[in-house]
């Protein structure tokens, strides 16, 4: 079976990288790493997961918190083991959509967007399967592959309002070891405009290299430590990039999804 192709690296799309739209097409969220995290995922992923292990290595038997996971900037892969450098990334998502912590609705709607996504990079398979039936055959094809679009967004959709409700839900009890002050500076940070309210489109966990101050805290994030770029794209070209602690990260989508 063909497999349809990223609109911005060509690259083939396999049913288990994680994607986004351009249009009415669909290309890899993250080229460089096209099985990563979504934006989404991550969000659950600090918020609720934030202080117990979230991927065992079965070559090292051993288990790791998100923090502790290490990433290969010059191969551009994230969530590895520490010690023997395996992608760690199917655990962690196994775990995120199995862990307890997350409230029920949570993680129905989470598993419902990602089952529509997958369910159109399938339906592009099948187009591309098809590329030497009739023409008639193909379109009919893409036609139905276009009416999926909106079955994905509406689950999007869906996540956010349900993360948003439970987050309000929630407003009383904060993430477990999330100092108050942190929680306030989050606050600060939106409301003073040095960080957006809006998901971002993309964000990444690295060890610190870029050396800027966290607009969260306001401390230094240093190359010994792990940091989370969050990128958001600017109405014309380019991304606006913010590079944060993870307990600020958690911070900031804690009180970003009350909004």
């Amino acid at each position: 079976m063909g497999l349809p192709k990223c609109l911005r690296c060509q690259h083939e799309i396999s049913v288990d990288d994680t994607v986004a739209f351009e249009g009415d097409a669909i290309a890899h969220l993250d080229c460089r790493r096209p099985r990563d995290l979504n934006s989404e995922e991550r969000a659950l992923l600090f918020k609720y997961c934030f202080d117990h292990a979230v991927a065992e290595c079965e070559k090292c038997a051993k288990s790791y918190r998100q923090h502790e996971l290490a990433a290969d900037l010059m191969g551009n892969r994230t969530l590895l083991c520490p010690t023997c450098r395996a992608d760690l990334t199917d655990a962690v998502r196994a775990h995120l959509y199995g862990c307890a912590m997350l409230p029920e609705e949570v993680r129905l709607r989470a598993r419902e967007a990602r089952d529509a996504a997958r369910k159109l990079v399938k339906r592009s398979q099948e187009i591309a399967a098809r590329a030497d039936v009739l023409m008639r055959e193909a379109e009919a094809a893409v036609a139905h592959q276009s009416a999926l679009l909106p079955e994905v967004r509406a689950a999007l959709a869906a996540l956010h309002e349900t993360m948003r409700r439970v987050a309000s839900r929630e407003e009383g009890a904060r993430p477990v070891g999330m100092p108050e002050r942190l929680r306030e500076q989050a606050c600060e940070a939106i409301r003073s405009g040095q960080l957006p309210a809006r998901p971002p489109d993309r964000n990444l966990t690295q060890h610190g290299r870029s050396g800027a101050a966290c607009p969260v805290c306001g401390e230094m994030v240093t190359r010994g430590q792990v940091e989370v770029e969050i990128q958001f794209r600017r109405q014309g070209l380019g991304w606006d990039r913010y590079h944060l602690h993870p307990r600020c990260f958690a911070a900031w989508e804690f009180e970003r999804n009350k909004l």
